[in-house]
């Protein structure tokens, strides 16, 4: 990665008399500036736009009282701005005195003339930074239209005309009559700026991930107070550990710690360090993560990278580590390993040469691992009242801004620690302009009565509170971010402000499209975004709150909109011929708890294919809710009947009926909807396409495993059987792993490991030996192992366990699966503890992922019933058993299978 420390930086100045152009200047600040700083940061540059319009000493204009300092620090952000941008009302402003402004360092040489000409403080700016200056570099001039200023021996007719002479290539002169004119012409003029110093370019993949994380660290390296004790802290720490943890509490700034300590040792001898922090759309997701640090690694050594070994870029990552020598040393520097998404107990072991720094929640399992193996922990605490203070001066004059002690004072000793908060009362402080909008909002942050004692859902977490920092964030946060919301309900009132937060919380929408949506101006929006937008993310290119907090506030205070979103979205999504008209006709009707509609709108079969393609998860989930709330028949039999109907009219229904047949299995767990449509499916595909058609594979694939869920494993032997004779070789590995779960089930465990055998070896052919498929077939002949009662069911479930963790991460069905059936083993030898983590941590990933219906659930609690009555614990196994029988009632499973359990619970 490039130096952080060179980041790019544009840099506006904004010139203006002030009480004549507040509106304007407030226009740019709150509504023309935050999308440009967007703009900006998609090319990886910082715009920073510089209002001296306060800040300087509070009241300066009114004291007409300019020290030389304050001049100074005003022509001392000119000279840093590439870009200046002036604008011209119908006053001129303060004007100096001779003797005020002779003490300035700056108006020298070229400047001295500046001193004694009477000029304005509006006009010095101007002359010094464009009009008495060679080679001034990038200037736009603003100048408002109106009667007042007609009379040609005003002194702003004379500053107007002086500006007008200017006008050339690298000065643009404008006129103006509305805000709205205003706004554009500046936007214009900035983005021309920007275009010319930091053009767009074509960048690859890596080059993206790599301007991401960039942006990203840039963020974090500025605007922060450099702590040396933690720095300190983390140099001894990792003399010597080999990984050190950084940890504490959301907003701390363990994030802005982890980078700007990067920043001190970019080129450090110790050890190169390679460094990765999550970004809004990627986010936590593994592969991603695995080969960014490979590219980086690559890079920076100049080692090779075969684009095939990215396909295991786990596998891949150790290697390079291992390739770099015992000489060269290797520090990894990860920001967010939360073990929601990596567990680093299960992690490969580093070099000796290579070290680990992370940064995680305080008591999240990976923080919870370092402490049990003796690495040290740098815990971020909340700031105190001195470093609130250099805090809050810093961030201040990076904006080109100050505060006099005693407010700044104020605001160290009433407000939190938590930085992130922090940062965003000075946003605001720096938006709006004026110290009492903060004052009035800490005193409705600090004394908003908000009654969470009332809601079950806050009580029912109190009991998680490992300390009272918890505790007191806990409550604390909330009444934050809803002072913030009546802020901008009361501050914006021409905004929309509550359907604009309601429409990101409850539907998909696109930034580009929320303009359209609410029918509001691109100003309009941008005043949603000048307080918020560090708050905002894009998953998939739509738009997110990414802070839970702010998330829960936003849910609970405009739950009564829901409703109304939902409505106008669809209407909107109609217009536009959008498919997410479906999935927002599914949350409407959802809300509404109107199941008959739900029922009609799931019937249909645009809106399958949409969902299922897009939100698979979704459709699940509403399916469930429609079974479980309307009576009278198999609802999935119903739909599977007229997807047959219309296929017969239709033959390009095929690929809908194969979908539909694989959602039935993985996603709803029903064996005999499966096999219908998959019988149907398969039989349709035979005819039209032949039997080696991929198609026709992939129905018999899910026909064999709707007859495995039903009971019927002779027919899923059947079935793969003719598949097998066909002599597809991309299909040969799938039909022997089918063909050799089905046999296990039926006891024939010698053809059940034959199966094994020749399905792994063309899945190490095509696949890789560490493919999802061989983790998949690995699982499957495992389950024949624990079936068979043999031991060596421990090496293979380990060894699938590795390739999906390594390769794929915790987060996906098959670590879940590979969990219990591991689980299952421990069950069978008597290890009961092993044996309900493993169960513990399968049935977490299946209740988060799945409908509380899925036949994956009923399976984890058979098994979890099972220990349960091992240990004697009959009360809590007679639960599970009833749960697990429940589930395989309503998914159609094997009347026989059924009687077995339902004759154990009676026995319990």
């Amino acid at each position: 990665m490039s130096d952080i420390r060179t980041f790019p930086e544009l840099r506006v100045f904004i010139s203006s008399t002030f009480n004549d152009l507040d509106d304007e200047r407030s226009l740019l600040m709150t509504r023309v500036f935050p999308r440009l700083i967007q703009l900006a940061l998609s090319r990886g540059v910082n715009l920073v736009p510089i209002d001296l319009r306060w800040g300087i000493t509070g009241n300066e204009e009114e004291d007409k009282c300019f020290s030389s300092k304050i001049i100074d620090v005003c022509l001392g952000e000119i000279d840093a701005a590439q870009c200046f941008i002036g604008i011209i009302g119908e006053r001129y402003g303060w004007c100096p005195k001779a003797e005020e402004l002779s003490e300035s360092r700056l108006l020298r040489g070229d400047y001295a003339k500046l001193v004694n000409a009477g000029f304005s403080m509006t006009e010095i700016e101007m002359q010094y930074g464009v009009l008495a200056r060679q080679g001034h570099g990038l200037a736009s001039f603003f100048i408002k239209q109106g009667d007042r200023m007609e009379n040609p021996h005003n002194s702003v007719t004379v500053l107007r005309n002086k500006v007008k002479n200017c006008s050339g290539k690298d000065c643009m002169v404008y006129e103006f009559s509305s805000l709205q004119q205003l706004g554009r012409d500046v936007e214009i003029s900035v983005i021309k700026a920007l275009d010319l110093l930091f053009p767009e370019k074509e960048m690859t993949e890596y080059q993206r991930m790599n301007y991401s994380q960039q942006t990203r660290i840039a963020r974090y390296n500025k605007n922060y107070i450099p702590n040396d004790k933690l720095f300190e802290k983390i140099d001894a720490c990792l003399a010597t550990n080999p990984c050190v943890c950084i940890t504490g509490l959301s907003g701390m700034g363990k994030s802005a710690l982890l980078a700007n300590w990067i920043a001190r040792h970019v080129n450090d001898e110790n050890g190169h360090v390679i460094s990765y922090f999550p970004n809004g759309n990627k986010g936590n997701d593994y592969q991603y993560i695995l080969k960014y640090l490979c590219h980086e690694i690559a890079n920076t050594h100049q080692l090779s990278i075969d684009i095939e070994k990215l396909k295991e870029p786990y596998s891949l990552l150790q290697s390079l580590l291992e390739r770099l020598g015992q000489g060269t040393s290797v520090i990894l520097a990860i920001d967010g390993v939360n073990e929601e998404w990596i567990s680093l107990r299960r992690w490969f072991k580093l070099p000796t040469n290579v070290k680990l720094i992370f940064t995680c929640h305080l008591f999240d399992g990976n923080s919870i691992w370092a402490d049990d193996m003796g690495y040290e922990s740098v815990v971020v605490d909340e700031m105190d009242e001195k470093e609130r203070r250099a805090f809050i001066e810093l961030y201040l004059r990076q904006k080109g801004k100050e505060l006099e002690k005693e407010r700044i004072g104020y605001l160290a000793n009433v407000f939190t620690g938590n930085i992130t908060m922090l940062r965003t009362l000075l946003d605001i402080l720096i938006t709006f302009g004026k110290f009492e909008t903060i004052v009035n909002f800490i005193n409705d942050f600090t004394f908003l009565e908000e009654d969470y004692s009332s809601s079950d859902e806050f009580n029912s977490e109190l009991e998680f509170f490992h300390d009272m920092r918890e505790e007191r964030a806990f409550y604390e946060n909330p009444r934050f971010y809803q002072a913030l919301l009546n802020l901008y309900e009361t501050s914006f009132s021409e905004a929309p402000v509550k359907k604009i937060l309601a429409s990101i919380q409850f539907t998909s929408i696109r930034e580009d499209e929320i303009m359209d949506f609410l029918n509001i101006t691109p100003l309009c929006w941008a005043n949603f975004k000048a307080l918020l937008s560090n708050f905002l993310s894009q998953n998939n290119g739509y738009l997110e709150v990414d802070n839970e907090d702010l998330r829960t506030v936003i849910e609970r205070r405009y739950k009564e909109l829901q409703r109304e979103v939902y409505e106008q979205a669809i209407i909107f999504f109609e217009k536009t011929n959008s498919p997410r008209i479906h999935l927002t006709r599914l949350e409407l009707y959802s809300y509404r708890h109107d199941y008959k509609s739900l029922y009609a709108t799931l019937c249909d079969t645009v809106l399958f294919e949409y969902m299922y393609s897009n939100h698979c998860k979704e459709l699940a989930y509403y399916w469930n809710e429609t079974i479980s709330n309307l009576s009278g028949g198999d609802k999935l039999m119903r739909f599977v009947q007229q997807l047959i109907s219309e296929q017969i009219i239709n033959n390009d229904h095929l690929d809908i009926l194969c979908d539909f047949c694989r959602f039935c299995i993985d996603w709803m767990g029903n064996g005999e909807v499966g096999l219908i449509v998959a019988n149907k499916a398969y039989a349709e595909c035979k005819s039209r396409k032949g039997d080696t058609h991929k198609l026709t594979l992939f129905a018999a694939y899910h026909a064999a495993m709707s007859c495995i869920l039903t009971g019927d494993y002779e027919g899923a032997v059947d079935l793969m059987n003719k598949e097998i004779l066909n002599e597809t070789i991309n299909g040969l590995s799938e039909c022997h792993m089918i063909k050799g779960l089905a046999l296990a089930l039926m006891h024939n465990y010698k053809d059940s490991h034959l199966s094994f055998f020749i399905a792994q070896e063309t899945i190490a052919d095509i696949y890789g030996e560490r493919s999802w498929m061989m983790a998949r077939c690995l699982l499957y002949e495992g389950i024949s192992y624990l079936l068979d009662h043999n031991k060596k069911a421990i090496n293979i479930l380990a060894k699938a366990q590795s390739i999906v963790f390594d390769e794929y991460g915790e987060n996906n069905f098959l670590y879940a699966d590979i969990s219990l059936a591991l689980a299952t083993y421990f069950y069978q030898i008597g290890k009961y503890e092993e044996a309900t983590i493993g169960c513990t941590e399968a049935y977490s990933s299946y209740t988060i992922r799945l409908h509380d219906n899925n036949i994956r659930i009923a399976v984890a609690c058979i098994i979890a019933g099972k220990i349960s009555q091992s240990t004697k614990q009959f009360e809590e196994a007679k639960d599970l058993f009833e749960g697990a029988y429940k589930i395989m009632k309503m998914n159609n499973i094997s009347v026989k299978i059924q009687n077995n359990y339902k004759s154990i619970i009676n026995a319990l």
